[in-house]
């Protein structure tokens, strides 16, 4: 039985605004769907665990279109497994303008850290390739009314960047831009991800190691249906368990999610999904 989860990654809304390339939700979502307020107070309800250390309001969805998004964070505090050391985290692509909504989410004194996706090179050519058909303006202006608002309403609000891009020069360009308004940068390689015209076949049929994780604590995975998911990789590369009827820790230890981690430990590249994922 796992006590205590130090990472959850809940997706509240299915879809984004954006058809990013690499991004396995541009080829699988044709739509934006959003879970319902009663729906997230289940789940979390059924997180039969002493305390979650951090919870990440995202996965593949962009958070901030939810209508309900301030009503769902205040949820969070209600919960017996939320502990003064834990930490709220969402993550946006930075295209979202309603700052009026923005405000309020600051004002609730939950969010701990806000992500901002800035992906290429740090040019609005590259920036824009990229992430279609999010404008490079709009970013901009999202990263200085952001901190403006932070510094305003939320002043203890961590102001983080993900970046996929590696270059010197990309990293010199962000670095420009970012630091100066107190956004932490931070860089990563490109991922080839399943359901992606771009993927790579994976080259090994090693054990995945996000399924390692879930056992031992360190990671659980739920979609906006309520669904537990295997991963951060794919959107829904299999269902193991409804959160709003099961508990986390009968969910973990089902038949399921038991024949679903030996699948990927000795004969992965038979599944659909993962067997073509480099993780």
């Amino acid at each position: 039985m796992v006590k205590t989860l130090r990472r959850l990654g809940f997706d509240i809304v299915s879809g984004c605004q954006l058809k990013c390339i690499g991004c396995p939700n541009s080829a699988i979502n044709t739509g934006i769907s959003f879970i319902s307020l009663t729906d997230f107070a289940t789940c979390l309800k059924n997180f039969d665990v002493a305390a979650i250390s951090l919870l990440r309001l995202f996965n593949f969805g962009e958070p901030l279109l939810h209508p309900n998004l301030i009503e769902l964070v205040l949820e969070i505090p209600k919960q017996t497994w939320w502990r003064e050391y834990s930490r709220l985290e969402i993550s946006t692509n930075g295209q979202y303008q309603n700052f009026s909504k923005i405000t309020d989410l600051f004002k609730t004194g939950e969010l701990d850290i806000l992500v901002v996706s800035c992906d290429g090179n740090g040019t609005k050519e590259d920036y824009e390739r990229l992430r279609p058909p999010a404008k490079w303006d709009v970013l901009m202006n999202f990263l200085s009314t952001g901190r403006r608002l932070r510094d305003e309403y939320a002043p203890n609000l961590k102001l983080r960047t993900r970046i996929i891009g590696r270059t010197k020069t990309g990293r010199e360009r962000w670095n420009q831009i970012l630091t100066p308004n107190d956004w932490e940068p931070s860089y990563r390689r490109y991922l080839y991800l399943p359901g992606v015209k771009q993927v790579k076949p994976a080259v090994t049929n090693k054990a995945c190691h996000f399924i390692k994780d879930a056992f031992s604590g360190a990671t659980f995975y739920v979609n906006s249906d309520g669904y537990a998911v295997p991963c951060c990789a794919h959107p829904t590369a299999h269902i193991l368990g409804d959160l709003k009827r099961d508990k986390y820790n009968a969910i973990l230890m089902s038949e399921v999610y038991k024949e679903f981690a030996q699948q990927l430990t000795i004969e992965r590249t038979e599944h659909p999904i993962c067997g073509d994922c480099i993780l």
